[in-house]
């Protein structure tokens, strides 16, 4: 029997200046839906975006979170950090939390 392996796309930071911009000729995030896109949530606000697996730094540009911030995904109720250079998928639904990197004071 052959066994069924699942391609995931990887998308690379041109990929998201491609979607970044024919979003925006349509009307941006405002309501709108577009079919070959998947929605997520980054803090608290439905972003649009394509399904595949990302590096979290190019996630992050193509929601639109300050790439200096860092990243949180929302699993199971808890908020698991996630770090620019890992790689996450996405395929729709899941729920991020972006915020100002802590940092140890001196």
């Amino acid at each position: 029997m052959e066994e069924l392996v699942e391609v995931v796309e990887e998308i690379s930071f041109g990929d998201v200046e491609l979607i970044l911009i024919e979003i925006e000729k349509h009307g941006g995030h405002r309501g709108r839906r577009h079919p070959h896109l998947v929605c997520v949530r980054v803090d608290g606000e439905e972003k649009q975006v394509r399904a595949g697996r990302y590096r979290v730094a190019v996630f992050k540009k193509a929601v639109g979170v300050d790439p200096t911030y860092e990243l949180e995904a929302l699993e199971s109720g808890k908020l698991v950090p996630l770090a620019d250079d890992a790689y996450i998928r996405v395929c729709a639904g899941e729920s991020f939390v972006s915020h100002v990197r802590g940092g140890a004071s001196s």
